[in-house]
């Protein structure tokens, strides 16, 4: 994830509250009709829960980006472990040629 699209969230919980928010203005502007109560406390409730989103994701933001950064790092760190050759083989390996160059030398000893 990116910043930019920590950024679009923030911004699409912005025009949800201010949807409503234009909404709420709209039907104050206007004579009251049946059914306005409850459209009015839904809209608040729909702005209220934007924002509060809006708001929240605003303050975590900077540790939602640390976090993952870290996350990235200890990924990596990981991963460049992997790609390291294991000692251990590195080990037999060595082994096998030094083997292989001692027979070869019993055999060059035998054919003299």
């Amino acid at each position: 994830m990116t910043e930019e699209t920590l950024e679009a969230a923030v911004l699409l919980l912005r025009a949800r509250a201010m949807e409503s928010y234009g909404i709420i203005k709209d039907m104050y502007a206007r004579p009251t009709q049946e059914g306005d109560v409850e459209l009015l406390a839904q809209k608040a409730l729909h702005m209220a829960s934007a924002e509060g989103a809006m708001i929240t994701l605003q303050q975590y933001k900077a540790d939602i980006i640390e976090a993952a950064n870290k996350k990235r790092a200890a990924d990596l760190a990981m991963a460049a472990a992997e790609l390291e050759p294991d000692p251990a083989e590195s080990i037999r390996h060595q082994d096998i040629v030094t083997a292989q160059n001692v027979a070869a030398q019993v055999r060059e000893v035998d054919e003299s």
